[in-house]
């Protein structure tokens, strides 16, 4: 999705290749944000010909880390002060780079509401790294009902009413979740 911004750009990427999966705890729509806006700042923000290195490893006990490595020009301690400022571009609006000044600070957010920390790491000249740490989690299950369970917990239709099948197509874990439990008659709210 990224590469044709860096192509533009002659940058190269560089993501890591895993024997065994990492999982987090994290909404899935919101995660793949923190990581687009991270990639997009580090091209954007990049030297023409520079590079970008993806990498993704446990940090403390119960976290998982990905990070973003860029060659770009690297921020100096009076601008890391200021980052995560909603609206301040660090002196970028009179380049030639689009932008609002509100991507880091709504994707430090994201990373918050799901229980994790976004952070920095940056020396003018060389570059910045910039990290997202979640919860890890194991594998997620999927727990297949056979069709009797399925009938025991289907809510009563009214006397008289014909019974209907809606189906539902979704490849989003937490709406499958969702939508599976308040067909059994559990709350739907609270997520």
């Amino acid at each position: 999705m990224m590469e044709p911004q860096a192509q533009q750009r002659g940058i190269g990427m560089s993501f890591p290749q895993f024997d065994n999966p990492f999982f987090v705890s994290a909404d899935r729509t919101r995660l793949k944000q923190i990581v687009i806006n991270l990639l997009s700042n580090a091209i954007k923000y990049n030297k023409e010909r520079g590079t970008v290195l993806v990498e993704c490893a446990t940090s403390a006990p119960g976290s998982l880390a990905s990070s973003v490595k860029d060659t770009g020009a690297g921020l100096s301690p009076e601008k890391m002060a200021q980052l995560f400022q909603p609206f301040n571009r660090l002196g970028q609006e009179v380049g030639g780079v689009a932008g609002t000044g509100i991507g880091l600070v709504v994707t430090k957010r994201l990373a918050e509401l799901m229980g994790g920390v976004l952070g920095v790491e940056s020396t003018a000249g060389e570059g910045s790294v910039f990290w997202c740490e979640l919860i890890s989690c194991a594998a997620p299950q999927l727990i297949a009902d056979n069709g009797d369970a399925a009938a025991s917990d289907s809510p009563p239709v009214p006397a008289g009413a014909r019974p209907r099948t809606l189906l539902y197509v979704e490849d989003n874990q937490a709406n499958m979740k969702l939508v599976g439990n308040s067909s059994r008659g559990a709350p739907t709210c609270g997520c």
